[in-house]
């Protein structure tokens, strides 16, 4: 018994030490991926959690629409227009504004009336209900530099620059997540990119980053956020800026702006099914005294048809997500719960960090003495009992202990890594007596 527990606790050390290798990377991947394959759809604090609207431009829009080349900009007003008159918490608009169109593009947008609306956007009149003008995140495109020296993506240039400049309530933001390199799964986000155009260094906070310092401090100006985002501005295009690790404060919660493996991880819990969100897949949150759905699934259509009456009340003190699933936006990728748009990682995100803020794993001391409990456990039950017995009781331990437990901490956002010791005391003890009987049968 003592050799079990020298085993399981050196392995639970070694986990510690070498915990950025690529081998224990995938494996604790893995577990994880299970852990949200499992917990998806389940909502720690329904009462403190802020729910979405999804306004998606579907395939059924999209050939509506003509199937165009990029976002028509009168149906971008007319969305833009119903949403303000909603009075949403946070409004982001996930669609290319980048300047990659004809070169009447500014035409076109005074035509359409996005700049006049845009122009105009703080003349809206809220009731004294709402908590302050909405903040509208416009996602922006990033592209590799042409300087081979550079260390740096660019910051595309957008035609709404200027607007989206002079009005604090409109911000850029940026889409850019981790995609695992062996098998492309997108697990990971990114606070914030930084950026160099023309010798000049900016940092681009992410949307989840937005919206966590918009519902946590209720600061809509923002900059507490930028204030601390600016430590880590470019000094040179060609020159590689560390990161020093700096912690911000929005408003109860504490987030590391450098985090690790751990930190970075979304845990995703609104699943993608059949090119929709299904409510039936989610529990229900409380908003405004009523149960709603999380997420709340509106196709564009019945914004922009022609008459739309549609009721914008039901974006009230929301976040609203403008994006599209359609196919020929190319904008669909693989997480752990199965492929999805990139709205919808821009949701699953947001919610991340506001429902569980950074996953954390728990001091070494409190994981050292979880396993050696549950190895104590394990070793008690190998001696008192034959191999095949042992193995199905420790099996029936493993479960009904160690799942549940990791289970309780993972959906408040803590992370428990403790199976691979257990597994390593099983492994020696079958070793152990498949030597002896071996050894028995030869004497």
């Amino acid at each position: 018994m003592l050799t079990n527990i020298v085993i399981g606790m050196l392995i639970a050390v070694a986990l510690h030490i070498w915990h950025g290798s690529s081998i224990i990377s995938r494996i604790e991947n893995s577990a994880m991926d299970f852990m949200i394959q499992w917990t998806q759809g389940i909502i720690s604090s329904e009462e403190q959690t802020t729910p979405f609207v999804f306004i998606d431009i579907d395939e059924k829009t999209y050939r509506y629409w003509g199937e165009p080349a990029t976002t028509p900009k009168d149906k971008l007003t007319d969305i833009l227009r119903f949403v303000r008159s909603g009075s949403p918490l946070l409004t982001v608009v996930d669609i290319d504004t980048s300047e990659r169109e004809a070169s009447n593009i500014g035409e076109a947008l005074k035509t359409s009336g996005l700049m006049g609306l845009l122009s105009n956007w703080s003349n809206v009149n809220q009731d004294d209900s709402s908590p302050g003008e909405s903040t509208v995140l416009f996602v922006r495109g990033f592209r590799a530099s042409l300087n081979s020296d550079a260390k740096y993506l660019e910051l595309k240039d957008s035609p709404l620059g200027s607007i989206l400049s002079a009005n604090n309530n409109f911000h850029s933001a940026s889409p850019l997540f981790e995609r695992s390199l062996y098998d492309h799964t997108i697990r990971h986000w990114r606070l914030f990119e930084r950026t160099c155009n023309d010798g000049l260094g900016n940092v681009i906070p992410s949307v989840q980053l937005v919206a966590a310092a918009r519902i946590y401090a209720g600061n809509s100006d923002l900059s507490t956020l930028y204030n601390v985002l600016s430590q880590y501005r470019p000094d040179s295009c060609t020159t590689k800026k560390e990161l020093p690790s700096k912690s911000i404060a929005l408003g109860a919660r504490q987030l590391n702006l450098v985090g690790g493996r751990i930190n970075d991880r979304i845990i995703y819990k609104i699943p993608w099914t059949n090119d929709a969100v299904d409510p039936n897949q989610v529990d229900s949150v409380i908003h405004q005294g009523q149960a709603v759905p999380l997420v709340t699934h509106l196709s564009a259509g019945v914004i922009t048809g022609s008459g739309s009456t549609f009721d914008p009340s039901i974006l009230k003190n929301r976040i609203v997500v403008i994006g599209g699933s359609f196919a020929e936006n190319r904008d669909t990728y693989l997480t752990p719960i199965g492929m999805m748009p990139g709205a919808m990682i821009l949701i699953n995100a947001m919610h991340s960090l506001l429902q569980y803020g950074q996953m954390e794993r728990p001091s070494p001391w409190l994981l050292y003495g979880l396993e050696l409990v549950l190895i104590l456990i394990a070793s008690v039950i190998f001696a008192l009992t034959e191999t095949f017995t042992a193995k199905l009781i420790s099996g029936l331990v493993t479960l009904v202990l160690l799942l549940p437990l990791t289970f309780s901490f993972f959906k408040y956002g803590l992370w428990l890594d403790f199976a691979l010791p257990l597994l390593g005391v099983q492994i020696h003890e079958t070793v152990t007596r498949w030597e002896r009987t071996l050894i028995g049968g030869h004497s």
